[in-house]
């Protein structure tokens, strides 16, 4: 019984270390689109931004996870001792449970950060593609006379030029 229970205990302690992991390979994965999103911004700073705060949350994910996976150890530990007959079983059955809150701390606090960063990163979308600017040049044709005229100067022909800002073009007349 004391084996079986230990078992439990240290399955359920390295299952969450593990979904812990699994969050961070996620959370990592959306850094990098965020990243990727702020090379386009049109800001210059914009990428050193948003690398520095990767790297704080990266700093910060690092403590937590230092900090429940010490608990984890120290809750395998004392497992391993009281079942192999060292002791009472209970306090380390409550040091795991206190552990396994501590990850589920973490957990949640992930989870969140992921939440924000996948709002950061449809804001950031949002940014990029909302500020398209496109040059559109016309041939203009029908303009025989100022064709004409503008190819003998070696100009090449008539032309109306337009800027088109966030999907609605600007004329700048003929030129």
């Amino acid at each position: 019984e004391r084996l079986a229970t230990t078992a439990v205990a240290f399955q359920l302690l390295i299952e969450g270390s593990f979904a812990l992991e699994q969050l961070n390979v996620e959370a990592e994965g959306l850094w990098q689109n965020l990243l990727f999103l702020a090379e386009a911004l049109p800001e210059e700073d914009g990428l050193s931004k948003w690398t520095a705060r990767r790297d704080a949350w990266s700093v910060d994910f690092q403590e937590k996870f230092a900090f429940g996976w010490s608990h984890v150890c120290t809750s395998v530990a004392s497992l391993l001792a009281a079942a192999l007959g060292k002791g009472n079983l209970m306090p380390p059955l409550r040091g795991t449970i206190q552990s396994l809150q501590r990850l589920s701390d973490i957990h949640g606090w992930v989870e969140q950060q992921i939440q924000e960063m996948r709002g950061f990163a449809e804001e950031l979308y949002q940014v990029i593609m909302g500020s398209d600017v496109a040059l559109s040049i016309y041939e203009l044709h029908g303009t025989a006379a100022v064709t004409a005229l503008t190819e003998l100067a070696g100009l090449g022909g008539a032309f109306h030029v337009g800027v088109q800002v966030y999907w609605l073009e600007w004329s700048f007349g003929w030129c």
